[in-house]
């Protein structure tokens, strides 16, 4: 796309057509995914970092390999995609759940991507899709602005990203490692947390959200329920990043704003009663 073509639909933050290229330095952005196969024939999805100039703090540097497709159609099945929902979701990767998704014919199917390669292959899949387009850039930024996902409302939320650091700053490889542990380096906060924090502005009430999960994660994130479950997963064994034979099937929904109001008068009540037992407040 260094001519500046356009092949499909790639949405600015306006929602209109622009160029398919990866905003911020570009410098920072040098090392990117792509597509390659591996030692059996298999499309894979890797990091290259010999031709970038950002560090990596991990020592795995596959994404996603075939065998990641049956696991994206299992969690897409516990999302309960309709017709009438709109969904956000992160990562395009191999399209796996963004077919997945789009099986269901969703209103709306906002896609955020923020590498060169993966989009010049998804740019053109969401102009052939329903309701489907892609707006580049590292999630954190994207939810972070006021004006990029035009004030819609999701109710379902799809989350599968990668630890590559964000153009400015705005996220670190440490502080986005895969919830497996296969970093070397790996906080003691999941990027999941911070994830969901971000995403909840932009959440309609009863929303949804799942994704990949290696591991349940301590999700103690205000205004939401967490459920966990497994589901087996067929994991070759030349896969360098996923030892287990289940993966984590997270349902993560989102509270009424009353039921989030009467948790936090709840939990205010208690602690005065704590403080008046200790002799902290006055009766």
């Amino acid at each position: 796309m260094a001519d500046g073509e356009q092949h499909g639909k790639l949405a600015d933050a306006d929602g209109e057509p622009t160029k398919c290229h990866v905003e911020g330095n570009p410098a920072q952005c040098s090392s990117r995914l792509v597509y390659s196969t591996d030692d059996k024939g298999k499309e894979i999805l890797v990091l290259d970092t010999a031709n970038g100039s950002m560090p990596y703090m991990g020592s795995n540097t596959v994404v996603m390999m075939e065998w990641e497709k049956e696991y994206m159609q299992a969690l897409v099945q516990a999302l309960r995609v309709e017709t009438s929902s709109n969904v956000l979701e992160i990562g395009w990767g191999c399209g796996y759940s963004a077919n997945a998704i789009q099986a269901h014919k969703p209103q709306q199917h906002v896609i955020i991507e923020c590498s060169d390669d993966v989009l010049q292959r998804a740019v053109p899949w969401a102009a052939r899709q329903s309701g489907a387009r892609m707006v580049q850039g590292f999630w954190q930024d994207v939810l972070a602005s006021q004006d990029k996902l035009s004030n819609v409302k999701f109710d379902r939320v799809f989350f599968d990203d990668f630890p590559l650091p964000a153009a400015d700053g705005a996220a670190s490889s440490a502080a986005a490692a895969p919830d497996s542990a296969l970093t070397e380096s790996t906080p003691a906060r999941s990027r999941w947390c911070d994830f969901v924090e971000a995403c909840l502005p932009h959440m309609a009430e009863g929303g949804i959200i799942t994704g990949y999960m290696a591991r349940p994660v301590d999700l103690e994130v205000a205004g939401v329920d967490v459920q966990i479950s497994t589901c087996a997963v067929h994991v070759p064994d030349n896969c360098p990043y996923f030892p287990y034979d289940q993966a984590c099937v997270a349902l993560i929904t989102v509270r009424p704003a009353a039921q989030v109001h009467a948790v936090a008068r709840k939990k205010r009540k208690l602690h005065n009663l704590v403080q008046q037992s200790l002799g902290l407040l006055d009766e």
